[in-house]
């Protein structure tokens, strides 16, 4: 399984992550407790998401930053964008888009 991150801390609008056929990994980090969190919102039709999960952050101060990992399947070879928005549940509008690319071997 391979993994790359990005995401609020960072600033960085893109990431490449490395990977082979199977599942491939996405880390990006989040503020916790602003209500907002990380999303998959577009995915090629050679990638599936299979789920997220948030890792705890490495301090316990308010508006630590935490890491929310994303695992894909990718079932082809070659390079996949896969789509993220931060944003709250509540509104309609992200606060950040992201992209992912995936270069699959």
């Amino acid at each position: 399984m391979s993994n790359g991150g990005f995401g609020e801390g960072r600033g960085e609008p893109s990431a490449t992550v490395h990977g082979r056929v199977g599942e491939v990994e996405v880390v990006l980090e989040e503020r916790s407790g602003t209500g907002y969190h990380w999303a998959v919102s577009g995915c090629p039709s050679a990638v599936f998401p299979l789920g997220d999960s948030l890792l705890p952050p490495a301090s316990s101060s308010p508006g630590a930053l935490s890491r929310r990992r994303f695992r894909f399947k990718v079932i082809a070879p070659g390079v996949h964008e896969v789509q993220f928005e931060l944003k709250r549940g509540w509104e309609a509008m992200p606060a950040r888009r992201c992209t992912a690319q995936l270069v699959i071997e």
